[in-house]
């Protein structure tokens, strides 16, 4: 429930997909993107 509520507030949503293998294959891209800018920076 935790990382759907993140997902939620991050993508700005409303609804997500019902499965939760979707919803955790979308905060696994979101940290890999969070991730990708920082070691842009280092």
């Amino acid at each position: 429930m935790q990382v759907q509520r993140m997902v939620k507030m991050i993508l700005n949503t409303e609804k997500l997909p019902k499965l939760d293998d979707i919803t955790d294959s979308m905060a696994i891209a979101i940290c890999h993107a969070h991730s990708a800018k920082f070691a842009e920076k280092l």
